[in-house]
C-alpha cells in the first residue's frame, strides 16, 4: 500500500485588499484555495487536517494597533470550513470543521478519486489543508 499526502495552501493573501469589515460570511476568492490536481493512480482520501492562518483569516489590517481581537470581529468570522472537490463526473463538499477555539482540526473523510481524473480542490477560507490517504493497487 502506497500512501498519499497533499498540502493545499491558500492563494497569496496579500493580494486581497478587502479586510474583515468588507468580507461577508465567507472570504473572497483571492483569500482561499483553488488548485487543480490530475490523479495518476486511483486513490482514497481518508483524512483532512486544517491549519488556520488566524491572522489572515480574521483579515485585520496590517497596522492593527492591538494585541487582542475585538470580540465581535472574532465571532463574526467563526464559521465552518468546507473543502469542495469537483471533477468532470462528480462534485463533493466535505465539511472539515466548524471553527471553535484552537487552530488545528482534522476530519475523517472517505473520498475515492479515479485514475486519470482531474480534480479541482477549492476552499473560500484562508487556511492550509493537508489531505492524506492511500493509492489503491
Amino acid at each position: 500500500m502506497s500512501f498519499f499526502s497533499l498540502v493545499l495552501t491558500p492563494n497569496d493573501v496579500n493580494s486581497c485588499i478587502n479586510m474583515f469589515r468588507q468580507h461577508t460570511e465567507t472570504l473572497c476568492p483571492k483569500c482561499g484555495i483553488n488548485k487543480t490536481v490530475t490523479v495518476k493512480k486511483t486513490l482514497r482520501l481518508t483524512m483532512a487536517v486544517i491549519d488556520i492562518d488566524y491572522g489572515a483569516f480574521i483579515r485585520r489590517p496590517m497596522d492593527w494597533p492591538f494585541e487582542y481581537e475585538t470580540p465581535q470581529f472574532v465571532l463574526n468570522n467563526r464559521f465552518k470550513f468546507t473543502l469542495k472537490m469537483k471533477s468532470s463526473t462528480n462534485e463533493q463538499e466535505v465539511i472539515i470543521c466548524h471553527l471553535h477555539e484552537g487552530n488545528k482540526y482534522q476530519s475523517n473523510i472517505d473520498v475515492q478519486l479515479d485514475s486519470g481524473s482531474s480534480v479541482v480542490f477549492s476552499c473560500q477560507q484562508t487556511c492550509s489543508i493537508h489531505l492524506s490517504g492511500y493509492y489503491l493497487n
